[in-house]
């Protein structure tokens, strides 16, 4: 696991990955002005670690870090007593087809 997490921390410090998470943070803040930026800037860079951790294809972890945290600030009940959000787990399944269609 230590591997896995030197790889999401390279990941981070890529300016590509760093730029495109800021501007997650920027239209999230906009989007839910209730929210102070740096608990937004929290909840993305640990929505995109956790996804980051399980996953095998990287090309699509900033979307899916998006409808995350956008579900997540949208849903009360993912909040926990007063600014600080609760996170669950990340479970990522395969959803690659196996060609066995109908």
């Amino acid at each position: 696991m230590g591997s896995d997490m030197n790889a999401v921390d390279d990941a981070l410090a890529e300016p590509l990955v760093r730029d495109e998470l800021g501007s997650v943070v920027a239209m999230l803040c906009a989007r839910f002005p209730e929210r102070t930026p740096r608990e937004i800037e929290r909840l993305v860079t640990d929505s995109y670690q956790r996804l980051s951790e399980n996953a095998r294809i990287h090309t699509h972890l900033i979307p899916l870090t998006v409808n995350r945290c956008r579900r997540l600030l949208s849903d009360p009940a993912s909040v926990c007593s007063g600014r600080h959000l609760q996170v669950a787990p990340v479970h990522v399944t395969n959803t690659t087809s196996t060609g066995d269609a109908a």
